[in-house]
């Protein structure tokens, strides 16, 4: 079991996010309420989440769609990482599990089931 006292505060990771959202809404050059659009996310929840004080981060969708919109990865939006790259922590959408293909735990099994 992982020790808890290692995960993240979120008093640690509010500000950071903070911080970073407004980076990426500077760098996309769009307004709050067509970024907001974007993310899907109503324009008041984005002045909530960008004002001093904020104590909440949205929901596990709303941070991916921000994420994407300002091409960069989930870690560094959320301060867990200085990487900031979308590939440091989103799987490319192209990436794409092949079907029946063969596992080594496969041929484990079936020897098993022998």
């Amino acid at each position: 079991m992982p020790n808890a006292s290692l995960a993240p505060d979120r008093r640690d990771i509010l500000p950071r996010f903070q911080q970073r959202l407004r980076q990426i809404l500077a760098r996309s050059e769009l307004s709050q309420t067509a970024f907001a659009a974007a993310a899907g996310i109503d324009r008041s929840t984005l002045s909530q989440l960008l004002a001093p004080g904020a104590d909440r981060l949205p929901r596990i969708e709303s941070i991916a769609a921000i994420a994407q919109i300002g091409n960069t990865s989930l870690d560094w939006l959320l301060g867990l990482s200085q990487r900031d790259r979308p590939d440091a922590g989103i799987v490319a959408e192209s990436l794409q599990i092949e079907r029946d293909a063969p596992s080594p735990l496969d041929e484990r099994l079936l020897r098993w089931h022998t």
